[in-house]
């Protein structure tokens, strides 16, 4: 029960101005686990980077940012295999060693019998090992058309790589 105050300091706190610079960076991430949708469930993995903006302090650990990148994510089920490269907005707000995140993101469906689409939204979160290495977890669902509506989800467990490109030292 100990984890609710940081979920929901981490959803509810402003960001320290008096502290936060404007930062920008990058991010990197790789992850694997499982998707369902309407023909069943099966393994599922996914790459995705991007880039980052938003209030940050001088060493990385408080703050509050969106983001936009590209997510390419695969599932095979049932004998087939689905290729999704997603566009992805995000916004989250990390705390000291802890962060949550949401995102929208969508892309083209591609099967080896069919093209469609498909918008998806979630949620993950992740715990820092390192200023730039995460554990991370992300939820997600949605739903498209590919040969006839389908809805759908997924969840997978990665690492994530994220550091600012600003410039900004590091206070000793």
């Amino acid at each position: 029960m100990r984890t609710w105050p940081l979920l929901a300091a981490l959803l509810l706190a402003p960001t320290a101005e008096a502290f936060t610079l404007d930062r920008h960076g990058i991010w990197l991430q790789g992850a694997g686990g499982f998707a369902v949708d309407n023909r069943g469930i099966g393994p599922a993995w996914q790459l995705g980077g991007g880039y980052w903006w938003g209030n940050y302090d001088r060493d990385y650990a408080l703050g509050r940012y969106w983001g936009l990148g590209l997510t390419a994510r695969q599932d095979y089920i049932r004998g087939e295999l689905s290729t999704v490269p997603l566009v992805e907005l995000r916004r989250g707000n990390d705390l000291i060693v802890a962060g949550l995140h949401w995102f929208l993101s969508a892309g083209p469906v591609i099967r080896p019998e069919a093209i469609g689409v498909e918008g998806r939204l979630g949620g993950g979160g992740r715990f820092r090992v390192n200023p730039s290495n995460s554990l991370f977890i992300r939820l997600e669902a949605g739903g498209g058309y590919v040969d006839g509506l389908h809805v759908g989800g997924g969840l997978v467990v990665g690492m994530l790589w994220s550091r600012p490109t600003d410039g900004v030292q590091h206070s000793q």
